[in-house]
């Protein structure tokens, strides 16, 4: 909730650099195997036999032509018995496109379409004279439009299909994702997405379901505060409003101030557990913004333990030998961790140790007491609000010191464990940070 992230931006690149991936792949792969089916089919394509045969004929006559000497007079006699054109043109006289020069002037001949007509040319390498005969041909020259149409078609519907394939997957994470919401909207705040690592929505699934849970949590917070404090308003207004009855009814002056002092400790009690209540509130405001920042442990427990000097209880701190630097705000530091050594002072009989540990990635905040301790089946019941532990029964105690704690430590990532302490035999808390190197 106080962090930086923004896992809309990442899922965004996420979809764009998979769909740009997969519109390339399927262009170029689909492409290349057009490609190859074209070139397969054009090259398997027969020339018709007519076709052939006006071929064979020209290129005997280039042949014949290439070779005489009267190429004159057998050019007039053909044209005079022949009702097809045949004519020689100079190298100069005919351009070539230069993609078909090479295999034209090795010998293989050049077809020219108009409408109806078909002219066949060939080059003669002796003479560098160029043969054109023209065919009368009822049809067209074969045309693979037909086959340029299908693999055209076939193409797009590769793309469609590589396209469909890719959003399958984001359309059903999608629904999954719709349904779950209709879920938790219509009441079922257990309802969460099942995360699957190759998700494209990876990032928005695993938010949604951190907010249920957050969800889920302030809800039961909030029926355990509504329930909790009715509970602990009920007395002190009843004891006001008894005392308020019996002030109205005394006449002596001692009494009535007897029972005025008693109306101030009720309507303290009252103010204590408005102020708890709201400082817990408050923590769960959205627009909170934490100061992170450095801190040195080693440096920062004496100005807390500082605040607790008039305590009757022994306060013995051992600090760490190395740099303990956590990354935290420090006002909501230590309030985490003042709210763990008043919670020690409150049960301790004599002795409260407080000590520093550094590891090869984490630092470990130790607080240890010698009082009655936290059964062991209470450990995740007392870090709800309102839920006071051991013996010791304190008017201004409203149960909220451990809860505040946990609040906080989820903003900082830290790990926070109830246990018994070996040396003094009371309660051990322990609040484990991700190690931060200087």
């Amino acid at each position: 909730m106080f962090l930086c992230a923004k896992p809309g931006d990442l899922t965004v690149r996420n979809l764009t650099f998979s769909l740009i991936l997969t519109v390339v792949t399927a262009t170029f792969g689909l492409g290349w195997l057009f490609s190859q089916v074209y070139s397969y089919i054009g090259e398997s394509t027969e020339m018709p036999p007519k076709l052939l045969a006006w071929q064979e004929l020209a290129a005997d006559l280039a042949f014949t032509l290439d070779h005489i000497e009267d190429r004159e007079s057998f050019l007039n006699s053909w044209q005079q018995y022949s009702q097809l054109p045949l004519s020689v043109y100079k190298k100069s006289e005919f351009p070539v496109p230069p993609t078909l020069s090479k295999s034209f002037y090795n010998g293989d001949p050049l077809f020219l379409k108009t409408d109806g007509t078909v002219s066949v040319h060939f080059y003669m390498p002796r003479s560098s004279d160029i043969l054109s005969l023209d065919v009368h041909h009822d049809k067209p020259l074969p045309s693979n439009t037909p086959i340029n149409l299908i693999l055209t078609l076939g193409f797009y519907i590769g793309m469609a299909i590589a396209i469909i394939i890719w959003l399958y997957p984001l359309l059903s994470h999608l629904n999954k994702l719709r349904a779950a919401a209709n879920q938790f909207g219509e009441g079922d705040l257990s309802a969460r997405v099942e995360i699957k690592p190759r998700s494209y929505i990876l990032d928005i699934e695993r938010e949604f379901n951190a907010m249920a849970e957050r969800i889920q949590c302030l809800v039961s917070d909030n029926k355990l505060l509504s329930r909790a404090v009715s509970h602990d308003l009920k007395t002190p207004l009843a004891r006001l409003r008894f005392g308020l009855d019996t002030l109205a009814e005394e006449q002596s002056d001692k009494l009535r101030q007897k029972y005025v002092n008693r109306l101030n400790n009720d309507l303290d009690e009252m103010e204590s557990l408005v102020s708890t209540l709201l400082d817990y509130a408050r923590l769960d405001e959205a627009n909170i913004k934490l100061q992170m920042e450095d801190i040195d442990l080693n440096d920062f427990l004496p100005q807390l333990i500082s605040l607790h000097a008039n305590s009757l209880i022994d306060i013995q701190l051992k600090t760490a030998t190395a740099q303990a630097i956590v990354y935290a705000d420090r006002r909501y530091l230590a309030m985490q961790i003042n709210n763990l050594i008043d919670n020690s002072l409150q049960y301790s009989k004599r002795t409260v140790k407080i000590s520093v540990s550094v590891g090869n990635q984490y630092i470990t905040l130790s607080i240890e007491d010698d009082g009655p301790g936290i059964p062991e089946d209470q450990w995740d019941r007392i870090l709800q609000p309102f839920q006071k532990g051991g013996q010791k029964i304190n008017p201004n105690n409203h149960g909220m010191g451990l809860a505040i704690t946990s609040k906080i430590s989820q903003w900082f990532r830290c790990k926070l464990v109830l246990g018994s302490s070996v040396t003094l035999s009371g309660a051990k808390i322990e609040l484990t940070y991700s190690k931060t190197n200087p």
